[in-house]
């Protein structure tokens, strides 16, 4: 991991800290108009981000794989961030010992849940393998969910597309969480976390710090779940 920041550091050209601008300057005009809106969903920072980076490649013509070649010591920057989210777990260290095994059973039923659900609609809906095998990994972060599918050959795009989907549900989340009355924090981020990886955390921190670290722990949990459940569930189904 450390050697794959390194390399970015040692590849860096004027190409590639123009997209590295780029995507920062949008996300913070993209952050701004989501704070004007008063956080309406569709302005969500990613979302905002996206939209503008998706307008920029189409009127520039500027092919997806420079861009992503050019900015990708940003999404070198992941991994370590996921790491780097036990600092607010250890921080509800004491909460979480004292709930440990109805938050281990919360995030397990989440995971199933997910897995069986996506796998279900799938299914319905006449998928074939190469759109079922990623749907598996869609609910744990990116580069697990990558780091998962390849041990039964899913494809990687698919399964990219799949978890940023997944992950911008939880733009929604609050609207749920507001009509069925849900107000404990801790339960908010296990929701998140396990629902929602990465995209859910930065979220679940929107509500709380509290709600951020169960997130934060529901994502890595829910992670090594799907690592280590979702390959051999594979080799059977497929």
């Amino acid at each position: 991991m450390l050697d794959r920041i390194f390399t970015s550091f040692a590849t860096f050209d004027h190409t590639s800290l123009f997209y590295i601008f780029l995507t920062i300057i949008t996300y913070l005009v993209a952050q701004y108009l989501y704070s004007k809106t008063h956080n309406f969903p569709l302005f969500h920072p990613i979302v905002g981000s996206g939209a503008m980076i998706i307008v920029y490649l189409k009127l520039t013509h500027t092919d997806v794989a420079e861009y992503t070649s050019g900015a990708h010591f940003i999404s070198d920057l992941l991994a370590p961030a996921i790491v780097g989210l036990a600092v607010p777990v250890y921080g509800q260290l004491r909460v979480i010992r004292g709930r440990l095994i109805p938050i281990v059973v919360s995030i397990l039923a989440g995971s199933v849940t997910t897995i069986v659900v996506g796998f279900g609609i799938g299914y319905l809906f006449g998928f074939g393998p190469e759109l079922l095998k990623p749907m598996l990994v869609k609910a744990a972060t990116t580069p697990i969910a990558i780091a998962a599918g390849d041990m039964y050959d899913a494809s990687a795009i698919a399964i990219i597309v799949y978890t940023l989907v997944c992950g911008m549900s939880s733009i929604f989340t609050i609207y749920l969480f507001r009509f069925f009355r849900i107000r404990d924090h801790r339960s908010m981020g296990l929701a998140l976390g396990t629902c929602s990886h990465a995209f859910g955390t930065a979220n679940a921190f929107s509500i709380s710090p509290q709600a951020g670290a169960f997130s934060s722990l529901a994502l890595a949990t829910n992670g090594i779940m799907i690592a280590i459940v979702v390959p051999l569930i594979a080799s059977f189904i497929f």
